[in-house]
């Protein structure tokens, strides 16, 4: 059977700007502004469902790497042994065919313990919490060119200085 998941966005979208939008009450800015939100961020999701996967796997590869870079930031051993245990955990996962939301639970899970830790490094010892941040901020770099490029289409200045095109996120993937 043939996937008409594109048609289907498509075909909501204009559903949505042609039929509904223009019963919408003129006198409620609010309500315009939110359906007018609403189509185009069908329009966005429509733009980048080709890359979910491609999103999920690079989020993943950032935490996990994140977290592989703060196991030698001198942390308190319980906070070096939570971290392990995350990663390890990680390491289950086949990322090249685990689906998205799979991908996802973990990638989230492994960032509420990197929180957590970031939070707790707070009262360790300056040089402790000095090699934390810093490799945090580091690391963010990447994942936040990243987002810049992912909500783009949605963004106030798509082509603003210094947002890169989303394939040089994703190499493996062909953009159409």
């Amino acid at each position: 059977m043939a996937d008409y998941i594109d048609n289907n966005l498509q075909s909501i979208r204009k559903s949505l700007a042609d039929v509904v939008l223009p019963s919408v009450d003129p006198d409620d800015p609010l309500a315009l502004e939110q359906m007018n939100l609403t189509i185009d961020y069908l329009g966005f999701l429509q733009q980048r469902m080709d890359f979910i996967a491609d999103r999920a796997r690079f989020d993943f590869d950032h935490y996990r790497q994140m977290a592989e870079l703060l196991l030698d930031a001198g942390l308190a051993e319980a906070d070096r042994a939570t971290l392990s245990d995350e990663l390890a955990h990680t390491e289950k996962l086949n990322v090249a065919i685990a689906r998205p939301s799979e991908i996802r639970a973990i990638s989230a899970r492994l960032a509420r313990v990197i929180d957590e830790l970031v939070g707790r490094v707070q009262d360790a010892p300056e040089e402790t919490r000095t090699r934390v941040e810093r490799i945090v901020a580091d690391a963010s770099q990447a994942w936040i060119e990243m987002e810049l490029s992912w909500y783009a289409p949605i963004a106030v200045d798509p082509d603003g200085p210094g947002v890169r095109p989303l394939k040089s996120f994703f190499p493996d993937q062909v953009l159409r």
